[in-house]
């Protein structure tokens, strides 16, 4: 890992390009296919009133219309850009949401804070699919459900 001003140079490349993606990520993400991949994959995790879920790489919200009122949840992103447009979207009827920029490979969360964590489209442009999906389990409770939706690995 080639580390340049405290910080993975992939993460630094991954805060560029979300910075110059935001303005027309929801156009893509909010296609056809990827909103009703998205839709059953929630339907399955069938999130109940009262968890705690972690969005990890929760970009410009665009999960936040899968969370059913009666949720407190905490997103996190890498990127301020997509941070912001997330926030536009807040608040969230019925639902406890805060946001804040961190690294998914090194969460700001204690150890089993939360009954769910949600990595949407992040474990395959993360610097460290393998120690976001690590952390996910960290910050999860024993018995937590994970969420995870990807459109493709990395090559190997």
């Amino acid at each position: 890992m080639c580390v340049e001003s405290g910080m993975p140079k992939a993460n630094r490349w991954n805060r560029f390009i979300y910075a110059l993606w935001s303005p027309f990520y929801d156009l893509l993400i909010n296609l056809a296919a990827i909103r009703q991949a998205r839709r059953r994959a929630f339907d399955l995790l069938a999130l109940r009133r009262g968890e705690r879920v972690c969005l990890i790489g929760v970009g410009t919200g665009a999960d936040f219309p899968f969370l059913p009122e009666g949720i407190s949840a905490a997103g996190v992103d890498l990127s301020k850009a997509m941070l912001a447009k997330a926030r536009r979207k807040l608040p969230l009827s019925g639902i406890d949401l805060t946001l804040q920029q961190a690294n998914a490979e090194q969460l700001p969360f204690a150890d089993e804070s939360f009954d769910v964590a949600v990595l949407t489209l992040i474990l395959s442009v993360a610097a460290d699919g393998a120690a976001c999906l690590q952390e996910a389990a960290r910050i999860t409770r024993s018995g937590a459900r994970l969420l995870v939706l990807d459109k493709f690995s990395p090559p190997a």
